[in-house]
C-alpha cells in the first residue's frame, strides 16, 4: 500500500491549553529518552523473569515506555537528572511500559500467533492512551500534553508477515489528534534479522507525514532526525476508485441495461446501479466499525475481508448475459486495486441519492459515513436492473427483492424480453 498522508484537521476536536507548537531539541530531551529507556529495560527484565518459561522469552528486547509530560516538565533539568523523578514513577497513570504479546484473538484480522506490536495495544487496546490523557489533563489543566514514546526499534514499517505499520498506525493517531497533544518519538535500534527488517526510510516517512518529532540515539546521544512540513495531499476515496475501475471493465449487457434502451440511457444506468452496489457494499462493511480517520494498513485488514465477504455472497449466476465468474473476478480485482491506492473512505455525494457515482469526503467515524442514506427500492427508484428477480444489491447477478417493487411499465417490457430472449434468461 502507498504511504498515507493525513493531514486534515478535524474541528470537532478541542483545542487543549498551552502551546502545541513546540520544537524539541536534543538537548531538550536527551536524558529524558535515556531514563526512558532505562526505565524500561529494567521492567523488560523483570517481566522476562516473570515469564521465563514462556518459548523464546530470553530474546525478547522490544518494549515501549510512554510518558505523558508537559513542555515545562520536560525541559526543567532537575526532572531528568540521574532517573525518572519519584513523583512520575507514583503517578504511573502517566508512565507506562508496553511489551509485545500475544492475544490469544483475531482483534485486527492479524495473525494471532504473531505477538501483537506494543504500538497498537498502547493506541487501541486496554484505553491506554486515553486513561494516560485524562490522568494529565486532571493535573496540568492549563498545560498541552506532549507523549513521549521510547521504542527499543523504530516504529515498524513492511515488516514480512505482519499486517501493519506501527509508525502508520503512530502517524495517523498522531494526526487525528493533533489539537489534544502532539508526539515525539525516540528508539536506539532497528530491527533486522535475515528474513524480516523494518523498511527504516519508511517508517521515518510515516512518522515525519504524521508531523511526529524524531530522535534516533546515535553514539549515546538521543539525536533529532529530519522530518517533513505537513501539506494537504490529494485524498484518494475508495469508493471512487472502485467506481472507475468497475464502471471501464463491466459489460452493459450483465443484466443491467434493456435491449431497447437507447446508449446514453445505458450508460446512466450501469452508472447508476454501480454506484447503488458499491454503496451497498461499504454500507455494509463500515455501519458496525468502530474505525475513524483514513485508511492504514491495520485499517485494510477487516474492511478487506468484509468486502471479499460481501462479493462472495452477493456474486451469482442469475444473469444468463455474462459469466458469473468473470463478473466475480472483476469485482475482486476492482476491489483490490482500489485498496491499493486509496487514503480514505467517503461518503456519498448525497446521502439520498446512492445512484450517485459521486463521494466526498465524511466524518470522521466510519460508522457515520452512511447514516441517513436509503437503499430501498421502490416504485420512485430511478434504477432497476433489466432482469426479473435479481437485485442491485448483487450487481444484478442474483435473485432479490428489486423486482417485486418495479413500476408495471417495465415489468410488462421485461416480459416481452423474457419470451424474446428466453434463451439468454433461463
Amino acid at each position: 500500500m502507498s504511504i498515507q498522508i493525513w493531514c486534515m484537521i478535524y474541528s470537532t476536536i478541542s483545542v487543549a491549553f498551552g502551546n502545541p507548537n513546540v520544537e524539541f531539541k536534543s538537548n531538550d530531551v536527551d536524558r529524558l529518552f535515556q531514563q526512558l529507556e532505562t526505565y524500561g529495560k529494567t521492567e523488560l527484565t523483570d517481566y522476562k523473569n516473570i515469564h521465563k518459561d514462556q518459548s523464546n522469552m530470553k530474546f525478547v528486547q522490544q518494549y515501549l515506555t510512554v510518558a505523558v509530560l508537559s513542555e515545562q516538565e520536560v525541559k526543567d533539568p532537575k526532572n531528568w537528572a540521574d532517573q525518572l523523578p519519584d513523583w512520575l514513577k507514583r503517578d504511573n497513570s502517566r508512565l507506562r511500559v508496553i511489551f509485545n504479546r500475544k492475544i490469544g484473538k483475531d482483534v485486527f484480522h492479524t495473525n494471532p500467533k504473531i505477538p501483537l506490536h506494543g504500538e497498537i495495544s498502547f493506541l487501541y487496546l486496554d484505553s491506554n492512551i486515553d486513561e494516560m490523557l485524562n490522568s494529565f489533563k486532571a493535573k496540568q489543566k492549563e498545560s498541552f500534553p506532549f507523549v513521549f514514546v521510547f521504542s527499543f526499534y523504530i516504529p515498524c514499517a513492511n515488516i514480512k508477515n505482519i499486517e501493519y505499520s506501527c509508525s502508520e498506525e503512530l502517524a495517523h493517531h498522531a494526526v487525528l489528534h493533533k489539537n489534544d497533544y502532539q508526539m515525539v518519538v525516540g528508539w536506539s535500534h532497528h530491527f533486522v534479522e535475515k528474513s524480516a527488517k523494518t523498511d527504516v526510510g519508511r517508517s521515518k516517512n510515516y512518522m515525519s507525514l504524521g508531523g511526529i518529532q524524531q530522535f534516533e540515539k546515535e553514539n549515546g546521544i538521543f539525536q533529532k532526525q529530519s522530518t517533513s512540513e505537513l501539506f494537504h495531499p490529494t485524498e484518494i476515496i475508495i469508493q471512487a476508485l472502485y467506481f472507475k475501475c468497475l464502471n471501464s471493465l463491466i459489460s452493459e449487457d450483465c443484466c443491467v441495461i434493456d435491449s431497447f434502451t437507447d446508449s446514453e440511457d445505458k450508460n446512466n444506468r450501469k452508472r447508476g446501479i454501480l454506484a447503488y452496489y458499491i454503496n451497498s457494499m461499504y454500507h455494509t462493511c463500515t455501519q458496525e466499525s468502530k474505525w475513524k480517520g483514513p485508511l492504514t494498513q491495520l485499517r485494510l485488514a477487516p474492511l478487506s475481508k468484509c468486502t471479499e465477504n460481501y462479493i462472495n455472497k452477493n456474486t451469482g449466476s442469475a444473469c444468463k448475459t455474462c459469466s458469473s465468474h468473470r463478473t466475480k473476478h472483476l469485482l475482486e480485482t476492482c476491489s483490490l486495486y482500489s485498496q491499493a491506492y486509496a487514503t480514505h473512505i467517503g461518503k456519498p455525494f448525497n446521502v439520498q441519492d446512492p445512484y450517485n457515482p459521486e463521494w466526498v469526503l465524511g466524518p470522521v467515524s466510519w460508522s457515520d459515513l452512511y447514516k441517513g442514506c436509503n437503499f430501498d427500492v421502490t416504485q420512485n427508484s430511478p434504477m432497476y436492473c433489466f432482469m426479473p428477480g435479481v437485485s442491485m444489491k448483487s450487481l444484478c447477478t442474483k435473485m432479490g427483492d428489486d423486482y417485486k417493487n418495479l413500476p408495471d411499465k417495465y415489468k410488462s417490457k421485461i416480459q416481452q424480453i423474457r419470451q424474446q430472449q428466453a434463451p439468454h434468461f433461463d
